[in-house]
């Protein structure tokens, strides 16, 4: 039996690890079974961004493009009096960020707490090649253990007109006036009712002077 202590060797023994089984016959024919274990703290590391909705899919060219902040997390065995126990660590400052451009060449990488407070990443990128851009956040526990997290975007040519038209506004957003409103089948026009009350208005007053 084979005891395992996540202490030892300072968490050395950590990781996959491939068993073999073998037999061999007096006829010289053999067998082999293999499958993999894991020992110790093989938990993957997780980044998540904060904010990371702001990234967009496609951006027009000549941008000036920012990072969103981040955190990262990860696990850590405790020994808790004859037992062992998954406590969880802050790996944030352990996460590098790289910029790719569309040719493979690499634009930015800096490491840090996070984003927002990494001095590197405040230098603004301008996004002046058009292609596939990636950006890919990894983080690396003491345990060897790697997690990644990537996004791409696009950049395009920006439209001549950057401003998509406003549809069904007269110019200059004025609203249109009682003229230019058409009238409605079978409804008066504002002259013709002005004209019939008019003419109400004197048949009611010729028949009050004759009463």
């Amino acid at each position: 039996m084979y005891y395992f202590d996540p202490f030892l060797d300072n968490g050395k023994k950590d990781g996959k690890y491939e068993v073999i089984y073998s037999a061999t016959d007096n006829n010289g024919q053999s067998a082999t079974l293999r499958f993999e274990i894991a020992i110790g703290n093989v938990y993957v590391p997780v980044i998540h961004l904060l904010n990371g909705e702001s990234y967009l899919a496609s951006y027009n060219k000549n941008t000036l493009f920012g990072f969103v902040d981040f955190t990262a997390k990860g696990w850590i065995f405790e020994k808790v009096n004859d037992d062992f126990a998954l406590a969880e660590i802050d790996l944030s400052d352990k996460v590098i960020v790289t910029l790719t451009a569309p040719n493979g060449s690499q634009m930015l990488r800096f490491e840090g707490k996070s984003a927002t407070n990494n001095p590197e990443s405040q230098t603004k990128i301008i996004l002046d090649r058009l292609g596939e851009y990636k950006i890919t956040y990894t983080v690396t526990d003491d345990a060897g253990n790697e997690g990644t997290l990537n996004f791409t975007f696009k950049v395009k040519e920006t439209p001549e007109n950057n401003n998509p038209p406003v549809n069904d506004l007269p110019p200059s957003g004025e609203l249109p006036s009682l003229e230019r409103v058409p009238s409605l089948p079978g409804c008066l026009s504002s002259s013709s009712l002005f004209f019939l009350l008019a003419t109400l208005g004197a048949l009611i007053a010729i028949r009050k002077r004759y009463i």
